[in-house]
Order: C-alpha cells, then structure tokens, then sequence
C-alpha cells in the first residue's frame, strides 16, 4: 500500500499548496519509492516514467524535485496530458 503523503512514514512531506494535495498520485507514488529505496543513496539508478493525465501540481514537482536530490542517478519522464 502506498502511504498517504503527510505520513510519518512517507518520507517527503508534500509542501504547502492552500487546497490541499494529499490525495496526489505523484506525491503518493514517489513518497512510496523513496520508502521501497531506503536512505538517500547516489549508488541507486533507473529511469521513472510517470505519466500524468493532467498538469502535474507544484507541489508534485516538488516532491519530484526533493526525490530527485536525494537520488541523482535515478531519471525522472514525466509526459503529461
């Protein structure tokens, strides 16, 4: 099951965005790879295909964002529409 962002077991809390993005699938999904990857690690690499049938949210890019800092061989496609 993929934790709900916010969790405290979700390890990137999603940033403020006054409507509320707690039921985001990006944030969901990459709070729960970030979980399956353990510790910030630059060992780890890949490729992530994300595809979004809307306009991925600010805050999904910054979730995207910080996952991206913490694992800087692992390449992020996101296609949208």
């Amino acid at each position: 099951m993929v934790p709900a962002p916010g969790d405290p077991h979700s390890g990137y809390p999603q940033r403020y965005i006054p409507n509320g993005r707690a039921s985001d699938s990006e944030g969901k999904i990459f709070n729960y790879l970030a979980n399956e990857l353990g510790p910030p690690n630059e060992t780890v690499s890949g490729t992530i295909r994300l595809h979004s049938q809307r306009d991925v949210c600010d805050s999904c890019r910054g979730v995207m964002d910080s996952f991206q800092a913490e694992y800087p061989n692992i390449r992020i496609i996101v296609t949208e529409g």
